[in-house]
């Protein structure tokens, strides 16, 4: 696996650097990585371990539509899976139930002041990711963080990667399980570094 993570590097970085100047073209940089993903037999949750693990060594322009992050977002069955783990996305008043607010509304309120994570679904629709909610409240830290993840651009399917994939910086744990054991301080670090390769 280690070699397998040297090699990736190096592709990724080559295939960046080729297209550093302008990044407009991003179709090739797309299936050379797909390429050599599907050539190791990466796929699903497996692929999006590697690639995090592979995107947190990259050194990337900040804010640039780079194509190693499109292609991790969209890998084959990821989005999908991403979304439906650790209880799924949830309609606004389900969400308004855990956090035990009085009504969707509400909701609405904390989405446009950028308090909770809400991901579109199509139209006006939104999906609430139920794990933001820790023992009827928020994640320890959860708006702050989010809001560094916002303020540098990451996208809401990136935000939700951000929470639920293991990171080298925080000792192979996902931000997530450390949120839930209250250590905000390590997660908010990673989430400023992370705003540099998530879009």
């Amino acid at each position: 696996m280690s070699e397998w993570l040297d090699l990736s590097i190096r592709v990724v970085q080559s295939v960046h650097m080729s297209h550093s100047a302008t990044l407009q073209n991003l179709d090739d940089p797309e299936k050379a990585v797909e390429a050599l993903l599907a050539g190791f037999n990466l796929w699903g949750g497996e692929r999006l371990r590697l690639l995090r693990r592979v995107a947190d060594r990259v050194q990337v322009i900040p804010n640039a539509e780079d194509a190693f992050e499109r292609v991790r977002l969209r890998s084959i069955g990821t989005e999908n899976q991403i979304l439906d783990e650790e209880g799924g996305l949830l309609p606004d008043v389900k969400l308004a139930k855990l956090l035990g607010v009085s009504s969707r509304q509400t909701i609405h309120n904390y989405r446009e002041r950028g308090q909770v994570l809400a991901v579109p679904r199509g139209g006006r629709n939104f999906g609430y990711p139920a794990w933001q909610v820790h023992r009827g409240a928020l994640l320890p830290g959860f708006p702050d963080i989010l809001k560094t993840l916002r303020k540098n651009k990451t996208s809401p399917l990136g935000c939700v990667l951000f929470f639920l994939t293991p990171a080298d910086a925080l000792g192979d744990k996902r931000p997530l399980d450390l949120l839930r054991q209250g250590k905000t301080d390590d997660v908010h670090l990673h989430a400023e570094r992370y705003g540099y390769i998530g879009s």
